[in-house]
């Protein structure tokens, strides 16, 4: 079976140099095909040998077996008929999976993401009774997470510049064991290192701040496909939140 290239990076320990030009790799890896090692490392200031270097890392003879590989995964791509429009499918159903097959989930998100977490948290919380979701960065994130398993899931959150407190979580995680789930900018970013999924989202925007409209539809994905893997089966309980909450006037 042929690796991919995000798999590759993904899975290899590499320098903030090689960190660098694996982001450029991944964000033009449509034309990749049309370029040379020299380009890349005059647009990157960096040398041909380190373009060449990490080509190596990854697991390739060179940049030329790179690129061949680029060029056959996007003709299958296309021989498919899927190069209209990039979706995620089985991601999200993976992730679904992972979140209904753990015995308890946690959420993280901080800062600018602090919205984001707690809106998966409450979206996944309306299908599953087991979900904890942290917003603050304290030390309760911690302390909520030290006693999870290989049979739990944790979410996490996070974007350049990465949160320390994001950083240790993930790292908690996968010193547990448990089952991780990233959500962030780059498949290079410390976050990624050993999870089970990565899920990428774009944050930018025509203004000083990062948008989160990316991220968002990741949550809702991942809640969607929660929700139609479980079926009819969560209605009850969703009735009886429901007739609690309309007493109470918030919808």
């Amino acid at each position: 079976m042929n690796t991919s290239l995000q798999q590759r990076i993904q899975s290899a320990d590499l320098t903030r140099t090689e960190k660098r030009i694996a982001d450029y790799f991944l964000d033009h890896s449509e034309s990749l095909y049309f370029m040379t090692a020299r380009d890349i490392a005059q647009e990157l200031g960096v040398s041909d040998t380190s373009i060449i270097r990490l080509c190596r890392t990854l697991g390739y003879r060179g940049f030329r077996e790179l690129q061949e590989s680029q060029r056959a995964e996007l003709a299958q791509v296309m021989e498919n008929g899927r190069y209209v429009i990039p979706r995620r499918p089985e991601k999200f159903e993976r992730a679904a999976q992972l979140l209904l097959q753990s015995e308890h989930i946690f959420i993280s998100g901080f800062r600018g993401f602090s919205g984001s977490a707690r809106y998966m948290g409450v979206l996944l919380s309306q299908y599953i009774n087991r979900v904890t979701y942290y917003c603050d960065a304290d030390t309760r994130c911690v302390e909520g997470l030290i006693d999870y398993g290989s049979q739990d899931c944790v979410v996490v959150f996070g974007a350049e510049r990465y949160s320390r407190m994001s950083c240790v979580l993930a790292q908690i995680a996968r010193d547990a064991h448990c089952r991780l789930i990233v959500i962030t900018d780059k498949l290079t970013a410390p976050l990624a290192v050993g999870a089970d999924i990565v899920l990428l989202a774009d944050f930018t925007s025509p203004t000083a701040v990062n948008s989160y409209l990316g991220v968002n539809f990741l949550v809702e994905a991942i809640a969607f496909e929660v929700s139609r893997q479980l079926g009819v089966f969560p209605q009850q309980r969703l009735s009886r939140m429901d007739h609690y909450l309309s007493e109470l006037h918030l919808y």
